[in-house]
């Protein structure tokens, strides 16, 4: 009788080796996705949200290391083929983003940004030289 398992055990044994029958209602409720984006999703929106702004303010600043920040920030957006968990191409990837637009778009923001600067510098000579006209029109 050592060998020779009861109708409990037997019953018992059989019941574990069923499977779960889950009505799919159930399954999604339990298996849907999260509202929001979970922590680590959010940090690295945060890193990504940071990283902008450092390449943003350096473009527009005399401040060195504003500047040295930007830079960094942007090597980090043109750096490729990266293992690191926080690269610029593993964040976009886990938050869905495309890397070449945005870096598409940061390089049309840094010419758009240089040409104001370089149109400011110009405008702002051309004033200068008729202010320095007009005081010499006015010294004669």
């Amino acid at each position: 009788m050592d060998n020779v398992l009861d109708f409990s055990e037997e019953h018992s044994l059989a019941a574990l080796l069923q499977p779960d029958t889950v009505a799919p209602v159930e399954y999604y409720k339990i298996y849907r996705r999260k509202a929001g984006l979970v922590p680590e999703k959010k940090l690295m929106l945060a890193v990504l949200q940071d990283a902008m702004g450092c390449y943003r303010a350096y473009l527009i600043s005399s401040n060195p290391q504003r500047e040295k920040r930007g830079q960094e920030a942007e090597q980090w957006f043109n750096e490729k083929d990266s293992e690191w968990i926080f690269s610029f191409e593993n964040i976009c990837e886990t938050l869905g983003i495309n890397p070449q637009y945005v870096r598409q778009g940061l390089l049309f923001w840094k010419r758009k940004r240089r040409g104001r600067c370089v149109a400011g510098v110009k405008a702002r000579l051309r004033l200068s030289k008729r202010a320095m006209r007009k005081e010499h029109d006015a010294q004669r």
